[in-house]
Formats: structure tokens, sequence, C-alpha cells
């Protein structure tokens, strides 16, 4: 946020809108490149990481970006960085979209497994979906059904299994 420490913080977002439009999904997009160039995702294969409230939207290509970079500089400037960043999400990451984000949704089911890819409203924010099931169904009209299904439930049950 605009106003806690964080990459955001350095871009002097003036206020909650700027800080939630622009913020959350910066913050992201450097936290996740860092740990990458870090080698954090290399040493810790297993460790389950979750993006949560930035959208997807920015997440294949901000990835493509990275690993041209990874391949281009890395040798020199991120030696400990060796698995491309979709290996890496596909491996041990899940992200959340917001039930009534149409773009995010297209671009979620076309770019990445939808068994990475978990519902969500944040309600009762100013920003939530507060018909989720009704603002889920707008939003994926016409969109493949199976994967639409593991966005809705079956991610989550991968990922948080009961028992």
């Amino acid at each position: 946020m605009w106003d806690q420490d964080g990459t955001s913080r350095g871009y002097r977002l003036p206020d909650i809108m700027a800080a939630s439009c622009l913020g959350f999904p910066m913050d992201m997009i450097y936290t996740l490149y860092d740990m990458m160039a870090g080698g954090v995702f290399d040493r810790f294969p297993a460790m389950p990481t979750m993006i949560l409230e930035a959208g997807v939207g920015w997440l294949p290509s901000m990835f493509e970006r990275f690993e041209e970079h990874r391949e281009a500089f890395g040798r020199l400037k991120a030696p400990a960085w060796k698995t491309p960043p979709m290996e890496i999400f596909e491996r041990q990451m899940m992200v959340t979209i917001e039930a009534c984000e149409r773009t995010d949704l297209r671009i979620a089911l076309d770019f990445l497994p939808a068994d990475h890819v978990a519902l969500a409203s944040d309600w009762p924010h100013y920003d939530g979906t507060p018909d989720l099931v009704g603002g889920f169904r707008r939003a994926s009209a016409g969109l493949d059904e199976a994967g639409l299904r593991m966005i809705a439930t079956g991610t989550l049950e991968r990922w948080f299994p009961q028992g």
C-alpha cells in the first residue's frame, strides 16, 4: 500500500485509488522478480506460493519478460535463478482471480493451467464482488466449462485438501 513499506511506496502513489489499482500488481511483480532472481524458488521448490489480490492479466506477459531477461542476463546478474518463471509457477504457485473480471478469466484460461487459478471476491471490501456466483456467471459466459469448474472449486480443493 502507498502508506506501508514495499515497492509501491517508492512510486509515491497519492491515495487508495492509485494504491489499489497500481500498487498491488506492481508490488507483486517486483516481489516475484526478486524471489526468482534471488533463487528462492530454486532453493525451495516445494514451497507453495500464492499470488493474491493482483489479478492475473499481467502474469503471462511478465513471466515471458522475466524469462527473456533471465536468458540474456541471468548468468551474470542472477546466477541463482535456474528455473524458467512459468515452470516455477506450474510447480508451486497459484493465483486468485476476481469473480467478475472477464478479461482476467479469459487470460487465465488461455495462458495458465486452470488448476493454479482460484476464484476470489474480496467482499466486503469496496472492490469486492458482492454477488460472487452471479458475477462469475456473467464474466465467464461462453468460456471453457471444464476450466471454469476448476477455477470455481477445483483449484482450492487441490491446494487445500480436506482431511
